[in-house]
């Protein structure tokens, strides 16, 4: 049990130095129609999501990005498809000719997936949650993006709008979890002098003196 509560604290103090980094979730949204393998939708709403951690988060000169993470396509009604080139991610582009834009691309192939052109992502560094923020859309209509279940192609946007939302997952604060950590560690101290410290008593109606040894 002590060795149990031992391994438990050093667990929680290594957890401390990884809680700086924050899951990240970006997704955008819109109605659409075009193609997912060999299955065909009509006006129906697609989600593309990247899911990454702002620890790898880089920014230079009004242009944000992450391309470590994973990035997937639902269609409703159809499922969910994974994208399968090797670098996918997020830019936010402040000083987009089309307005500042928050992106999902196939850095792979070269080519944004879907985006959604907005005044907001002035300010967006790709670090903290924000919207759900609409505004018209920018895709690369008629491109196929290679996915776990074929290719997927989006052929128009209603409205041409779409809605870019990043969303944070909560994670321990470091200093938090060290002070579980410690506390953890000093009742694992304690109850180690306890024991070395305590006497047990002999059970009643015995002796507690040692036979003597025949001579």
């Amino acid at each position: 049990m002590r060795w149990f509560t031992f391994t438990l604290a050093v667990g929680f103090l290594g957890v401390a130095y990884q809680a700086q980094a924050t899951p990240i979730t970006y997704r955008e949204m819109i109605t659409g129609t075009g193609t997912l393998g060999s299955s065909a939708f009509t006006n129906t709403v697609v989600t593309v999501s990247f899911f990454g951690d702002t620890s790898n988060v880089l920014g230079v000169g009004g242009l944000a990005s992450t391309t470590v993470g994973t990035a997937v396509v639902n269609v409703f009604g159809l499922g969910i498809a994974t994208f399968t080139d090797p670098i996918m991610g997020v830019v936010d582009n402040q000083n987009a000719s089309a307005g500042p834009s928050a992106i999902i691309s196939d850095f792979t192939a070269g080519r944004l997936i879907l985006a959604t052109v907005n005044p907001a992502f002035v300010n967006y560094d790709l670090w903290s949650s924000i919207g759900p923020i609409s505004g018209p859309a920018t895709a690369n209509l008629g491109s196929a993006f290679p996915t776990t279940s074929g290719n997927f192609v989006l052929t128009s946007v209603v409205g041409n709008t779409s809605t870019f939302t990043a969303t944070t997952s909560t994670v321990p604060e470091p200093a938090s979890v060290m002070l579980v950590g410690t506390g953890l560690l000093a009742a694992f101290t304690r109850a180690r002098r306890r024991r070395k410290g305590h006497i047990i008593p002999p059970p009643i109606g015995t002796c507690s003196r040692q036979p003597a040894r025949p001579v």
